[in-house]
């Protein structure tokens, strides 16, 4: 169980003070700074990635869903069948839509709230679709189709955008943990060497600067690799 709050603050604390008094401030604050960061870093990691498999399974689950269209049903029995036949989190999204309309929610408004938790193109594009449709009338099937294929390359952009950017990437991620591989080589070939830098002001001030360069640069290279289409 990732913990939250007070119990990191407490814990961060507790390390902070220990630190200080049987090593230095900087170890001290990187020390503290990584406990309270981490579970952050790591629940904030699982909402990505369930994020990135909910986008990877909504493709299918539009195609099963205009399948369902075409063999006779309506969209809310679609939705059903979407929930039976497919996986986590793309069922558990839709189960909620289910159940939100039993509690007496629109369809509309269950969708634009599944849109909000989410805040994906795709799944923006289908529920206008859906809604427009729904007002004003026409072969929802259909619709569901041509979004479908509009998703389809949508993927297919992003797939092509991923390779040409992934080496830009790679190459950031090597120069930016290069630094710290390099530091941690040269304490164990002279640790007199690198001591200077963790014991004196100056060797900590230069610390600190290398760390907000080494941050800048990261976003620079974010900044470039990011490809809005």
């Amino acid at each position: 169980m990732i913990l939250k709050g007070r119990s990191l603050a407490y814990i961060s604390a507790f390390v902070f003070v220990l630190l200080l008094f049987i090593s230095n401030l900087l170890l001290a604050f990187i020390a503290s700074a990584f406990i309270f960061g981490l579970p952050k870093f790591l629940e904030y990691r699982k909402k990505q990635l369930i994020n990135e498999k909910f986008k990877s399974q909504l493709l299918d689950g539009v195609e099963l869903i205009s399948g369902a269209l075409r063999s006779g049903m309506t969209f809310q029995q679609g939705i059903a069948y979407l929930v039976k036949e497919m996986p986590e989190p793309l069922a558990g999204e839709f189960k909620e839509i289910q159940d939100k309309i039993l509690l007496g929610l629109t369809l509309e408004k269950a969708l634009l709230e599944l849109n909000q938790k989410h805040k994906e193109d795709n799944l923006d594009l289908l529920i206008t679709a859906v809604i427009i449709s729904r007002e004003a009338g026409g072969n929802l099937a259909e619709v569901l189709s041509k979004v479908s294929d509009n998703m389809r390359e949508n993927a297919r952009l992003e797939g092509q955008i991923k390779t040409l950017t992934s080496q830009g990437k790679l190459s950031g991620l090597i120069v930016g943990f290069l630094p710290f591989v390099l530091l941690i080589f040269l304490s164990l070939i002279d640790r007199e060497l690198i001591l200077p830098m963790f014991t004196s002001v100056l060797g900590m001030v230069l610390l600190v600067l290398a760390l907000i360069m080494e941050l800048i640069g990261a976003l620079f290279i974010r900044k470039i690799t990011t490809i809005d289409y």
